[in-house]
């Protein structure tokens, strides 16, 4: 089931810094327009309390391309602190795959992506359902 609150408290997923590797990308927008590379903040975040500190914090997608034929979807944690907000790094969910559904469930992220077969070519339409899960360590997210 589907994550979503109306009070998104002080939160700000639309222009914010993410990390994606050693890169710290400040989205304007929900967008980052680079020369070559194009990151977008995807549309559907889930928002609950996963620190157990009274804020909604959002778990985002996020779309990378950095020039090439890849299109990489990442995960990231968008964290309400007080007045402020901090993001925690990006983790790599796949290239060129389809994000089905995001579910939180006792502190443990759950994403649904769809992906190609073993064998299939990424011209092929992905049709193979992987539900990835994270959790929260600190203001690190970890992969399960």
């Amino acid at each position: 089931s589907r994550v979503v609150e109306d009070s998104v408290g002080s939160l700000d997923i639309r222009n914010a810094t993410y990390q994606i590797g050693e890169d710290s990308l400040l989205l304007v927008d929900g967008t980052l327009k680079g020369s070559s590379r194009v990151t977008k903040l995807l549309e559907g975040p889930a928002f609950t309390d996963l620190n157990k500190d009274g804020a909604k914090d959002a778990v985002v997608i996020l779309r990378d391309e950095t020039g090439g034929s890849g299109v990489f979807y990442y995960v990231a944690v968008a964290l309400a602190t007080g007045d402020s907000q901090k993001t925690t790094n990006s983790i790599l969910l796949g290239d060129r795959v389809r994000i089905k559904e995001i579910a939180v469930n006792q502190g443990i992220i759950s994403v649904t992506i769809l992906e190609r077969g073993l064998a299939d070519a990424m011209t092929t339409t992905p049709s193979v359902e992987k539900i990835l899960r994270f959790t929260l360590d600190g203001d690190k997210l970890k992969a399960l």
